[in-house]
């Protein structure tokens, strides 16, 4: 989603821990106390832990699964 469609309603992505792996493109954002990733961002995208949002239920998402080893 692009980020400026985005709005946190409780604490702060300051807050959160950030970590980087590889070529450091994309940003992963996880909570400090549990360790669940609640966010990764890439330039002005931002792609979200559907476990982390009030409201929804995972088991009733569609879900595409990827096989991104197969395309390496």
């Amino acid at each position: 989603m692009p980020a400026d469609l985005f709005e946190l309603t409780k604490g702060s992505l300051d807050e959160l821990t950030v970590y980087q792996f590889g070529r450091k493109i994309i940003t992963h954002q996880f909570c400090p106390t549990c360790g669940v990733i609640l966010v990764a961002s890439i330039s002005n995208m931002l792609a979200l832990n559907a476990r982390t949002i009030d409201g929804v239920d995972v088991g009733k998402l569609d879900i595409l699964k990827y096989d991104g080893a197969t395309l390496l």
